[in-house]
């Protein structure tokens, strides 16, 4: 799990309970392996030597606190014999389940702004809101359909002799409102398999390029 804006909430009250019943030794040792649970965002080595020189003990020393913390209940060993905290794993998920939705949340944002966008940015960029919308969703209280004929237009003379060029019939609007659906997609490499496909005569020529190359780009990498 990636570490970073990391939040995990202190539970004082059970750490309280927790830690009144541990050695001085044996608590420094269990906050040192909570704390690297959290750093690595999951399970740990059961290493005393790395351990211990985070808590400023010798191995040995580090193992024998390790097996007290063990026999007592504070943590435990996974089948392939990594520490893990019962408490810290609870936190871990739900700081995973909050990850996600947060995730839905900010992708259905960017899709309102990006529309609102559109809509001001004139009708070739909102006819390709249209197209993102056209996957079962409906606009304006009707159905857009994204394999309709009028997508598409024959392909030109010039173009037959040069190759056809997705890049320089997308807009700027366009290319933008594709990053923020999209955005750790491989843009010029997808660009490059879409041409391809269009001068094979596996894909049609698109009549509105930003719409058509959005919904190819939705239906090959979502």
């Amino acid at each position: 799990m990636d570490t970073k804006n990391f939040r995990v909430d202190w539970n004082f009250r059970d750490s309280y309970m927790d830690f009144a019943r541990l050695e001085a030794e044996e608590t420094g040792v269990l906050m040192q392996i909570i704390n690297l649970i959290y750093h690595y965002g999951g399970e740990i080595d059961n290493d005393p030597q790395h351990i211990g020189k985070s808590c400023n003990l010798r191995p040995t020393k580090c193992a024998k606190v390790i097996s007290s913390l063990l026999n007592k209940g504070e943590i435990y060993l996974t089948d392939q014999g990594k520490i893990r905290k019962k408490r810290c794993d609870i936190a871990l998920r739900d700081i995973q389940n909050r990850r996600e939705i947060s995730a839905k949340n900010g992708k259905k944002g960017s899709e309102t702004r990006w529309k609102i966008q559109q809509k001001q940015g004139g009708t070739d960029s909102y006819s390709f809101f249209e197209a993102m919308a056209s996957t079962n969703i409906s606009t304006d209280n009707r159905t857009i359909n994204n394999t309709s004929e009028d997508m598409y237009s024959p392909m030109k003379e010039n173009e037959r002799e040069g190759g056809y060029d997705i890049e320089s019939q997308l807009t700027e609007a366009d290319i933008s409102a594709i990053r923020v659906i999209y955005p750790n997609l491989d843009f010029q490499s997808a660009m490059n398999v879409y041409n391809k496909h269009i001068n094979d005569n596996v894909q049609k020529r698109p009549k509105n390029a930003g719409a058509a190359f959005f919904v190819w780009i939705r239906k090959e990498y979502s």
